[in-house]
């Protein structure tokens, strides 16, 4: 289990109290180890293992990490992809935002928390870190 933790910090177990040491238990953990350490996809901005890909209609592409999650963004046409502890990992702004009217997307390194306040510094799309206003921190998008 600890090692299917440590690749997935939001995987959860039922278990009865005491524990399970049944055959059929330690067979299911060891497929499920199995299954997340074939499946490592990472991505080369963060060097993070990539759970899910997250595709709108016009073909953009936003990764979601292990252990994320994805959510709409404050606009209902945005989404928002989250590191496990809820920072924004990649934002897809299709309509833009603020002065930005231009479809566009954003990357950042991991933050504190949930919100733009608590979100990581922003990345190009090569990983480098830049500064939040700048060209390079918005992606283009179709």
């Amino acid at each position: 289990m600890g090692q299917i933790r440590h690749l997935n910090p939001n995987e959860a177990f039922l278990e009865p109290p005491g524990g399970s040491s049944s055959i059929q238990a330690r067979d299911n953990l060891q497929r499920r180890l199995e299954e997340l350490q074939r499946a490592q996809t990472v991505d080369p901005r963060t060097g993070l293992p990539i759970q899910r890909y997250i595709l709108d209609p016009r073909g953009n592409i936003a990764f979601e990490p292990l252990g994320g999650s994805t959510v709409p963004g404050a606009n209902p046409v945005d989404t928002h992809t989250r590191y496990p502890n809820g920072s924004n990992y990649h934002r897809m702004n299709p309509q833009g935002h603020g002065s930005r009217k231009t479809p566009h997307g954003h990357g950042h390194l991991l933050g504190t928390g949930t919100g733009k306040t608590y979100q990581g510094p922003s990345i190009d799309i090569w990983g480098n870190v830049v500064p939040y206003n700048s060209p390079d921190a918005h992606w283009p998008m179709r």
